[in-house]
């Protein structure tokens, strides 16, 4: 087979199955040894190859078994093994069995890899009648053993691949799954005991000397401190700020790399609906557990129920924003815990939001005449979503047409002007200006949008002046700027026209696409906004602050407050009306401290950087977009402006959807689809603050093979 080949010939192979490797079941373990083969030849300088007898097997083992292909899915674990690696023993907890055992003379002279990997390949021989066809997650503090398990190998350490090799050896003789993933060791403390402690599970001092002597001072006291955050706590006693600190700090760790690792994780999982009950007891715990308790039982419980949004992979809905100094700021306001009702439950929580709505407004190029700092009534006011957003809006403008109607009409009573009155939308609108309608009582006509998906001025004003004559009383106009089925702009300019002719309330709903706006060239998109009565975006979605943070400004927040208004003794206090009571502008009493998100945001980024990431998203879709017309089988259903591209194939709307069944059941990536005038197309969203044209050029891939596979010998 390599009798005579050439450097050329063998490069060409190798860069073949590489390729290959990641498809084809342990094709990346097998690939290791011809890799390795490659870089030695590549250091002789040899041309012509002669008896290559180490690249033998693996070809035979790639002929054989280069038609097999990986599960789309892999079952859901219903086993869960941490380990641990001293220099004296190994420790693992399987579920809530406790194993371990001491190293051999030979065995202790190892480097800590091999011993780590040594653990884990005990556990599998000892209990692999007990994991046969099961999917175990296996949970390890060494990064290096992490990685062979998850790359199937690596090139550097020839032993650490012998040992990955038997343990994948295992794992396909008994026809187990395996999860590999990554915890700090600060929380792996079970494992840690076992193998540091195997003699006695109790800390007792007359042993304090001689551990100290044997393993070191500094040793001894981390070993210490894993210990005691394993132990159950005294009876009566709960967290306090020492153990607090740990576990935050455990945490912290945690969530930084699940994020920075969230590229590994399988974007949807495999589970089914009732999975988690029968991972938790039936009732809770009597006495109090330890905290590492609770961090070892994250993966087995939640991680594996886990839709990860924040996946490059995820291209599904919308974005949901995420970042560092959000997180930190929910901290924050997590230990404050107040509920910034009015000004004086806590002056801070209110004040700070007034600022930042302004900061924000500023941002995005609104109008003075929408922000507080204008020195009237206007201002901002952080909302939980865009569909609260639009209910306010709509429970304002029904107040104020009510009162301007009881003026010239005071024999009428709010049930019969309530029936007359009437709003309008885009029919391409999000579901929530619907359902806004239903709530607030009302009737809402969904219009037809031009060519563009569009709604156009004109259009509106044929409605408008239809209901007029129909006795009907409009009172109310949501101009979409992004729609969820394919981010197009209402016509703003033409709509505020239309609106303040005929002295209707115009609310913008810009919850996707409004953070773009931060961005002078995209402006022209909410070109004729200071003809609005209220402006609303999501924060949230786009610029990089956690849910939940839906930014909405009011010209005139009395119809608010005046349909909101009840006023208890209890919640009055004296420096009403010198600063806002939020209460009266939201639709529950109770808020969180969400303003501390934005502070952090806006102060740790900086308008340029938030820039730069509004750019760069858009600029990857563009990416696809241009992938996606290089292929002459698929279109582009709507033009992209933003970080969403609609695509299709030219097929009938059946393909589409078996293409769609098939990207998704693959497990590699995530989409929806959306319908238009009866045509059904698929929607891939730039959603992940980690995404990078080489997860665009994944994501292409997936969608190329799955067309490959449902057009096959068409």
């Amino acid at each position: 087979m390599l009798e005579r080949t050439t450097l050329k010939e063998l490069q060409s192979l190798v860069g073949l199955l590489n390729f290959a490797s990641f498809t084809v079941p342990k094709g990346r373990l097998n690939f290791r040894a011809l890799l390795s083969l490659l870089n030695v030849i590549l250091k002789s300088n040899h041309r012509i190859l002669h008896n290559l007898p180490r690249g033998i097997e693996n070809l035979i083992w790639w002929r054989q078994n280069c038609e097999q292909s990986s599960a789309i899915h892999m079952p859901p674990p219903m086993h869960f093994l941490t380990t641990d690696a001293s220099d004296i023993a190994w420790g693992a907890r399987l579920d809530n069995l406790s194993l371990s055992g001491l190293w051999s003379e030979a065995e202790k002279d190892l480097h800590c890899n091999q011993k780590e990997m040594i653990a884990i390949l005990r556990v599998l021989e000892d209990h692999c009648q007990l994991l046969k066809h099961k999917t175990i997650l296996i949970q390890s503090d060494n990064k290096s053993v992490v990685a062979y398990l998850r790359h199937e190998g690596g090139t550097k350490s020839a032993p650490l691949l012998d040992l990955t090799c038997k343990v994948f050896q295992i794992i396909e003789q008994y026809q187990m799954h395996m999860k590999v993933f990554h915890i700090p060791g600060i929380y792996n403390a079970h494992a840690d005991h076992l193998s540091r402690f195997r003699i006695t599970p109790e800390w007792h001092l007359s042993l304090m000397n001689k551990f100290c002597l044997v393993i070191g001072l500094n040793e001894f006291k981390m070993a210490r401190l894993a210990l005691r955050a394993s132990l159950p706590l005294p009876s009566g006693k709960t967290m306090e700020a020492g153990d607090f600190k740990d576990f935050a700090k455990a945490m912290t760790d945690y969530i930084a790399e699940y994020l920075e690792n969230i590229r590994d994780r399988q974007v949807v999982p495999s589970v089914k609906p009732g999975y988690l009950r029968p991972l938790v007891p039936e009732q809770a715990p009597e006495k109090a557990e330890p905290w590492t308790a609770v961090m070892a039982d994250i993966e087995r419980v939640v991680m594996s129920g886990v839709t990860h949004w924040h996946s490059p992979r995820f291209h599904a809905y919308f974005p949901t924003a995420n970042s560092y100094p959000a997180i930190v700021a929910d901290m924050l306001s997590g230990a404050i815990a107040c509920i910034g009702f009015t000004w004086i439950a806590s002056p801070a929580c209110t004040e700070l939001e007034v600022v930042m709505l302004d900061w924000l407004g500023q941002m995005l190029g609104l109008p003075e005449s929408f922000l507080a700092r204008s020195g009237g009534e206007a201002g901002g006011v952080i909302q939980g979503t865009a569909s609260e957003a639009t209910l306010v809006a709509l429970l304002g403008a029904k107040n104020r047409t009510i009162l301007r109607v009881k003026e010239k009409h005071p024999e009428w009573s709010d049930t019969e002007i309530l029936s007359k009155l009437v709003g309008y939308c885009n029919k391409q609108a999000h579901s929530s200006v619907e359902r806004a309608g239903l709530l607030g009582g009302v009737k809402l006509r969904l219009l037809q949008p031009d060519g563009k998906r569009s709604l156009r001025g004109d259009t509106l004003r044929d409605a408008i002046e239809e209901d007029t004559r129909n006795g009907l009383i409009p009172f109310y106009v949501v101009a979409t700027l992004g729609t969820t089925s394919s981010c197009a702009f209402d016509a703003l300019d033409e709509i505020g026209d239309v609106c303040n002719e005929h002295g209707v309330w115009l609310h913008v709903d810009a919850a996707y696409a409004g953070s773009a706006f931060i961005c002078p060239e995209y402006r022209y998109l909410m070109k004729g906004v200071e003809k609005a009565d209220s402006f609303n975006f999501n924060p949230h979605k786009w610029l990089l602050v956690n849910f939940d943070c839906s930014a909405l400004w009011l010209k005139e927040p009395r119809w608010i407050i005046d349909a909101f208004n009840v006023d208890p003794l209890y919640l009055k206090h004296d420096m009403q009306g010198s600063a806002p009571d939020y209460r009266h502008w939201q639709i529950p009493l109770g808020r969180r401290f969400r303003a501390l998100k934005l502070w952090f945001v806006l102060r740790l980024y900086g308008v340029e950087n938030l820039q730069k990431h509004i750019r760069k998203h858009i600029a990857l879709a563009h990416l696809f977009e241009k992938l996606c017309s290089a292929d002459e089988r698929f279109e582009i259903y709507e033009e992209v402006t933003m970080g969403l591209v609609c695509f299709r194939l030219k097929e009938s709307n059946e393909k589409n959807e078996e293409l769609l069944r098939r990207i998704n059941g693959r497990g590699k990536i995530h989409l929806v689809p959306s319908k238009i005038d009866d045509t059904y197309f698929l929607r891939l969203a730039i959603c992940s603050r980690f995404s990078e044209e080489s997860d665009i050029h994944v994501s292409w891939e997936e969608v190329k093979a799955s067309a490959d596979e449902i057009l096959k010998g068409q």
